[in-house]
């Protein structure tokens, strides 16, 4: 499409490529999440539900405390499911790497007799240059697209977890108050 000069523009990209393709992942797995936890929000609250009946009718009392360090231990395994930034940040420093080697191979004869802070100044400028022109722009939205998407999915599970393991009030053995 370069060639032809019918490419889009970066904008245009992201509207219609980038953005969307982030997207559908972000859907696939946010709706995944909400899935799988809605197993684990039955689950607990069957686990509070128990913890109030114990409460209510026996002389043992199970502690706000107790409860709320018994779901962190059992939930925090999940956090660990969260989608892995490791593969999008190797390529997101490899796309760095190319980009600042796309600009040096530019720029070469300008920087054979500068010093190194000239020649970090002169490639710096050829690569903000670069990520404007296509196919450097695609890439940088494409690549956008996908950290955003990353960190969506993340925050999502996080703030899940955080949401099923939200006490519910555990009542006090023969009171009416709350104690969490």
């Amino acid at each position: 499409m370069c060639n032809e000069g019918t490419e889009p523009t970066p904008s245009e990209y992201w509207e219609m490529t980038a953005e969307p393709m982030a997207a559908m992942l972000a859907n696939t797995s946010i709706a995944a999440i909400d899935d799988e936890l809605g197993h684990a929000e039955a689950a607990v609250e069957k686990f509070c539900e128990s913890v109030r009946i114990i409460n209510r009718s026996s002389i043992a009392h199970i502690t706000a405390a107790e409860v709320r360090h018994h779901l962190e231990t059992e939930l925090g395994p999940l956090r660990e499911c969260a989608v892995s930034t490791d593969h999008i940040n190797g390529l997101a420093n490899r796309w760095s790497a190319q980009l600042r080697r796309a600009a040096w191979r530019r720029h070469v004869p300008l920087l054979l007799f500068r010093s190194t802070a000239e020649a970090d100044a002169i490639i710096g400028q050829a690569q903000v240059a670069l990520v404007e022109e296509p196919p450097w722009a695609h890439t940088d939205r494409l690549l956008s697209a996908f950290e955003l998407c990353h960190a969506d999915i993340r925050t999502h599970l996080f703030d899940r977890v955080a949401e099923v393991g939200t006490l519910s009030p555990v009542a006090a053995p023969h009171s009416s108050r709350v104690t969490a």
